[in-house]
């Protein structure tokens, strides 16, 4: 892991949110392709998962607000046990962040709810990868 801040939400998870966002967060020699965030700023930030196995994921998703966290804790319920999604919640930079969504976040969140085919949503997911 880097040496950001990260939290340990459960036996097996630790998370970051960096703020504010880092534009490239990682680069794959391997593909050539640099992860991150297309719209880097001061403002928003982005939460980065590690798991004790060493699979890392990058969520795409621009949290400008504590409500942004929560959408997008809601949409990976399905891969996070409640305790780290609590984990999540509960951090100190989390809760630093403005409590309502954001102007950014509402497009971004309007963008995604007009994606009928659930695949396409992937934009939401970000990069996992070991």
């Amino acid at each position: 892991m880097s040496d950001k801040k990260w939290t340990i939400v459960s036996d097996l998870m630790s998370v970051a949110f960096s703020l504010p966002c880092q534009g490239c967060y990682r680069y794959e020699r391997g593909i050539r392709l640099n992860i991150g965030c297309n719209k880097p700023d001061e403002k928003h930030g982005h939460i980065e998962l590690c798991e004790e196995e060493g699979m890392w994921a990058f969520i795409t998703f621009p949290c400008y607000s504590q409500a942004g966290v929560k959408f997008a804790v809601e949409l990976l319920k399905p891969t996070l046990s409640d305790e780290e999604c609590k984990g999540i919640l509960d951090m100190e930079e989390v809760k630093n962040l403005p409590a309502e969504l954001t102007e950014e976040e509402k497009t971004f969140i309007a963008y995604l709810d007009a994606i009928e085919d659930p695949k396409k949503r992937s934009i939401f997911a970000g990069w996992w990868g070991w």
